[in-house]
């Protein structure tokens, strides 16, 4: 499995979301799990980028086992695995990081995404977008209550799941890492 000269070096699989790509002359670009799979296992890339959103509930798992065997097929475990979600979900960033995704950032629909710019941050200061980091900023007590088969509602499980959370706190403190200053987070409320 070798790279052709003039063959791109990054492989950007669009699932479910179509992005803006700065740049896209020197990247691969599908748009389904299966081209994604065959352009990992028959080419050799720097990176692999997948971009979706987090409101497609129904393809989260399909998403988890993409990521899952591209981090343990042996054609591409060791090609660094980047996603790119639309907003945050400690849950699905948990999976993501069981199925052995490197790094996660929040990439707003509206914003281009430029492979070339994520790789070289990736070499440089990768940290501050490993899964790990990520997972540190946003809070544990972080819920997802499903209202239907497309929306959820989040809620503070510190606050025994009564407590909905969004707009200002959701984003200035429940996802940063400001919530090891909440008053939930430092003084959970017992469940009864």
């Amino acid at each position: 499995m070798k790279t052709p000269p003039g063959q791109s070096k990054i492989l950007v699989c669009q699932l479910h979301e179509r992005v803006e790509i700065a740049k896209p002359s020197g990247c691969t670009v599908v748009e389904s799990p299966v081209s994604c799979l065959n352009a990992a296992t028959t080419t050799t890339y720097r990176l692999t980028i997948l971009c979706f959103s987090v409101r497609w509930i129904r393809a989260r798992p399909g998403i988890i086992e993409l990521c899952a065997y591209l981090k343990h097929n042996p054609l591409t475990r060791k090609v660094p695995l980047f996603v790119s979600v639309d907003r945050w979900h400690r849950d699905l960033v948990e999976r993501m990081k069981e199925a052995g995704v490197d790094f996660v950032d929040l990439q707003r629909v509206q914003d281009q995404i430029d492979p070339e710019r994520i790789f070289a941050q990736i070499l440089k200061t990768g940290f501050s977008l490993h899964i790990d980091k990520i997972l540190s900023r946003l809070c544990p007590f972080l819920r997802y209550e499903p209202i239907d088969s497309r929306r959820e509602l989040i809620v503070c499980g510190a606050w025994q799941n009564r407590m909905v959370l969004g707009g200002k706190r959701l984003n200035e403190v429940c996802e940063t890492e400001g919530h090891r200053l909440c008053e939930y987070f430092i003084n959970p409320r017992e469940t009864s």
